[in-house]
């Protein structure tokens, strides 16, 4: 089911977390045991099969699948906590430049990520343990922490102060994201809300209502800040719309376990870890599972998931001891292939518009010849005038020119209509034969 992962990093201890850099090829990892472990890795380019390397026709060659990358990791930074603590959450800075990791004592440590130095360390900056951190995106030195009890704060690391703290929720938080659109931080919650924070006043703006069924484990925004969505326990996808927190504006089953975690790929497609531990590609409105990306070993769930800044890349930790790193690039290509499509589709559209137009046009189109026809001296047919059609009873008329005349201006709307279907069809996205989402499932 699914592809293979790229590479697989093997850890000393289960993994809490991992995340990308934003500057380097480095991908970080936080250990049960309290390491933290950083690594390097480096894109190979798989050598082509038999068929690929022999020069045969163009059609075998479109056939042949293209070589797959792999990667190589070196380990470049390994740090054990001195107090033996967990470290259960860890992420980098918005531009890489630093790296933060959260433990179970409630602390927050900065790191540099290039000698592994201690910046600065805010010892218990939470009464309970830290579940989740996000760097706040165009603002390196904002991070916003999420604790086991449901405490939320934004803190500012050059002051060491927090810059905002909210309480409301009564369980902890289990996933953050920022919409970048709406400058705003949102933060689920094991008691099944979501909330809502400014970035701008660092004011809470809205609370869902707290009779929710299940627990949201996280949380992702789609349609350019327009939705919402957040994995729940039951393995329904809850979608809110912009703007209306009270509760969600559509659910989307079909996952058969929980969704622990969510990453947004492009504006309508998201990559779920479920605790079944497949790897999952959704589309959202329309609400479509596209297919298995991969999945870690049976009853694995998957914790987390992280995207390279580049999307080429996917992280995934699970209980195996171990990152997998999974190859994007065929999604890209994907995409690639729909732009493609858009492109000879709009050119559809314009040869079909000047077609049309061109038709009447010509010197020796259907136009001309009418023309011509009726100015002839001896034409038994003469052009139709203003107030010969508004009244069809007056004297003088005929009954057959009233049914040329209905007979040309059904021809004018077929022909019309002809055009129009052109134009739809040019505009209309072609369907393509093979699909890469359809033969995962």
């Amino acid at each position: 089911m699914g592809s293979k992962a790229a590479c697989c990093i093997e850890l000393p201890d289960q993994p809490m977390d991992c995340c990308f850099s934003s500057s380097d090829p480095l991908v970080a990892s936080a250990l049960v045991s309290g390491q933290l472990l950083l690594h390097r890795y480096t894109a190979q380019q798989a050598p082509a099969g038999p068929a690929q390397q022999q020069q045969g026709s163009e059609a075998a060659l479109e056939q042949q699948p293209a070589a797959s990358t792999s990667y190589s990791v070196q380990q470049v930074l390994c740090r054990d906590s001195k107090k033996a603590a967990s470290c259960r959450a860890v992420c980098f800075a918005s531009d890489g430049s630093h790296l933060y990791c959260g433990f179970e004592t409630g602390s927050i440590l900065q790191l540099d990520p290039s000698s592994g130095k201690a910046v600065t360390r805010l010892t218990k900056a939470h009464s309970a343990g830290i579940n989740r951190l996000l760097g706040i995106p165009e603002q390196p030195s904002l991070l916003a922490a999420g604790d086991m009890d449901g405490g939320l704060c934004i803190w500012d690391l050059r002051s060491q102060l927090h810059v905002l703290k909210y309480s409301k929720h009564s369980d902890y938080i289990s996933g953050l994201t920022v919409s970048e659109k709406q400058q705003a931080l949102l933060a689920v919650s094991g008691d099944g809300t979501l909330s809502v924070h400014d970035l701008r006043s660092c004011k809470a703006l809205a609370r869902s209502e707290d009779d929710a069924d299940d627990e949201l484990m996280s949380v992702a925004v789609v349609k350019n800040g327009k939705k919402v969505v957040c994995g729940s326990t039951s393995g329904v996808l809850a979608i809110w719309s912009w703007g209306y927190w009270n509760d969600c504006s559509d659910r989307f089953p079909g996952h058969p376990e929980s969704v622990d975690a969510l990453v947004t790929y492009d504006e309508d497609t998201l990559i779920t870890g479920s605790s079944d531990g497949a790897l999952r590609i959704v589309s959202i409105l329309p609400n479509k599972l596209l297919g298995v990306l991969g999945e870690h070993e049976e009853d694995m769930p998957v914790e987390r998931l992280a995207m390279a800044a580049d999307k080429s890349l996917l992280a995934s930790v699970s209980h195996d001891a171990c990152v997998k790193l999974w190859d994007l690039s065929i999604l890209q290509d994907d995409d690639e292939d729909d732009d493609e499509d858009d492109d000879a589709a709009a050119e559809d559209e314009e040869a079909a518009v000047a077609a049309g137009a061109g038709g009447d046009a010509a010197p020796g189109g259907p136009a001309a010849a009418a023309a011509a026809a009726a100015s002839e001296p001896g034409s038994s047919k003469r052009r139709p005038r203003a107030e010969d059609s508004d009244d069809s009873g007056s004297d003088g008329s005929d009954g057959d020119s009233s049914d040329d005349e209905g007979r040309g201006g059904s021809s004018r709307q077929r022909k019309k209509k002809r055009e129009k279907t052109a134009m739809g069809k040019g505009r209309a996205k072609p369907s393509k034969t093979g699909n890469f989402f359809a033969d995962l499932m």
